[in-house]
Parts: C-alpha cells; sequence; structure tokens
C-alpha cells in the first residue's frame, strides 16, 4: 500500500572496460544474477569510445592495470526522453533526490 508502480523503471549498467566486460561476459552476469533483461540492460563501451562515455556521465577514471580500473561512481535518474532529472554522485549518498525525482513522476 502507498507504493508507486514502478514497473517501467529501466536500469543501464554501463562497463567502461570493454576488454574484460565483453558482450559474453556481461550475458554471465545476468544469468548469475537472474536479472530481468525486460528492465535491466548491462552494455560495455567500445574500446574507442570509453572516454567519450565516460565524459558524457561524468566518470573520472584511470587503468590500475589489465581488469583494473579506478573509478568515480554515481547514480543518475533519466526521464523517458533521456533527459536527466537527478543524480547523486558515489554510491553511499544519501539517495533522497532519486527518491524525490521517482514521486515526483521522473
Amino acid at each position: 500500500p502507498g507504493r508507486r508502480d514502478r514497473s517501467g523503471l529501466r536500469v543501464l549498467l554501463v562497463s567502461l572496460d570493454p576488454n574484460t566486460d565483453t558482450p559474453a561476459e556481461l550475458q554471465k552476469v545476468v544469468v548469475t544474477h537472474g536479472l530481468d533483461t525486460s528492465r535491466w540492460t548491462l552494455a560495455a563501451t567500445a574500446p574507442d569510445r570509453v572516454r567519450d562515455v565516460a565524459a558524457v556521465l561524468g566518470v573520472t577514471w584511470r587503468v590500475m592495470g589489465p581488469g583494473n580500473i579506478n573509478h568515480t561512481s554515481g547514480v543518475t535518474l533519466l526521464d523517458g526522453e533521456g533527459r536527466k532529472r537527478a543524480s547523486i554522485d558515489g554510491l553511499k549518498q544519501d539517495p533522497a533526490p532519486l527518491l524525490a525525482a521517482l514521486r515526483a513522476g521522473s
């Protein structure tokens, strides 16, 4: 009771490590965690576009060694048109801005 329908909510997880996070490896993550692919999309960036995608997402990163990337993290809420509605930097932040935007119908 009192909870809004979230059936339209979709999650896009973008990897900045195309050498490790191949489509086959991402598919293993989907299977291992039982992700509903109608709601979850796991994507790898093309090797020649990593810097572009990181810049658009506001992520800073550097390769520390094979399969080891140090990067910032965050969550961005987009509406159905792809417009940014709210975001938080870091994964241990208060989700209040995201929740408020969801409640407002974003």
